[in-house]
């Protein structure tokens, strides 16, 4: 549950001095994005049909400014450019440190509640 991988994150931010940073904070970013765009997909198949493929990802991104505005559509793309940078971007183009991933929180917290 998208609700879930938020907490978990929130729990994870909060022990971040018992951990390897680098990797938490990859973790945390990749499941905040998660949680967002479960919740948002959820949300919206309600109106839309979705393939269930790598396609769905800019498609419920489309789908989200149609609903709730370029300013949702925009945290949500941001949140998924976070995810890829931290996963696939070695080394990472951001500080992946405590602020980093409490941001990232935050931003996915922000989505999940508009929705």
């Amino acid at each position: 549950q998208p609700e879930e991988f938020i907490k978990f994150c929130r729990e994870l931010h909060s022990r971040l001095n018992s951990f390897d940073i680098e990797p938490a904070v990859r973790t945390m970013v990749n499941r905040c994005y998660l949680a967002a765009y479960i919740s948002a997909k959820n949300v919206l198949t309600k109106k839309y049909q979705y393939t269930n493929t790598f396609r769905d990802y800019a498609q419920v991104e489309k789908d989200l400014e149609k609903e709730y505005g370029v300013g949702m559509k925009k945290k949500l793309t941001a949140l998924r450019s976070s995810r890829r940078a931290v996963d696939y971007d070695y080394p990472c183009m951001h500080r992946l440190d405590s602020t980093f991933a409490d941001n990232r929180i935050k931003l996915a917290e922000y989505i999940i509640a508009k929705l």
